[in-house]
């Protein structure tokens, strides 16, 4: 799923379809931070593998966005000189002699858009959208104001916050239930060495 489907999934589950009321209640910033937090609880499961390509003179290069941690990398023209990772860069300690390639194997989160996707991405998108949602209606029960508000923008003024509160950590137990699902135990070699 796209980041604008996942938010899309989100507003829907949350009853907030009226894009100039759901800002008050729930933020795109807000929404994004808590899908963030979800792909971080979820963790890394999936073994891959890029091509990394640098020129001569070259100081880093960029690693794939969902590069969790860099399993090994195989060169497969130039020399790579010695290099640390930094956040989402391979960082060399002295420029690069010359023009070069390898393939990066690493473990990364669930597969992003675009890529073929794994059974478990699935499950991992949709276990995003029920952590976020688990996060706004806790944040909905905490706070009066947002509660009176969300009432009043979804016509539902039967609810009480309790139900809020039982409604989030439904959430959380869908989210916990998904994590299970998609989880995989410790591999016995990395990429079957």
């Amino acid at each position: 799923m796209t980041r604008e489907e996942l938010l899309a999934a989100f507003y829907v589950d949350a009853g907030l379809t009226d894009e100039e009321l759901r800002g008050d209640l729930a933020q795109e910033g807000d929404v994004e931070m808590w899908i963030e937090q979800a792909r971080v609880r979820i963790g890394p499961y999936a073994e891959k593998t890029a091509d990394l390509y640098w020129t001569s003179g070259a100081t880093s290069v960029d690693l794939p966005p969902d590069c969790v941690d860099v399993a090994r990398i195989d060169v497969t023209s130039g020399s790579l000189p010695a290099s640390d990772k930094w956040a989402l860069k391979l960082r060399f300690r002295s420029e690069a002699a010359a023009d070069g390639a390898a393939t990066l194997y690493y473990t990364g989160y669930f597969d992003s858009p675009g890529d073929t996707l794994d059974p478990r991405a699935d499950k991992a998108h949709l276990a995003c959208v029920e952590y976020a949602l688990s996060r706004f209606f806790r944040k909905l029960a905490a706070s009066r104001s947002d509660y009176k508000r969300y009432a009043t923008v979804t016509g539902q003024s039967g609810i009480e916050a309790d139900d809020l509160r039982n409604l989030a950590d439904d959430h959380e137990r869908l989210f916990d239930g998904l994590v299970d699902e998609i989880s995989l135990g410790a591999p016995s070699t990395f990429y079957g060495e």
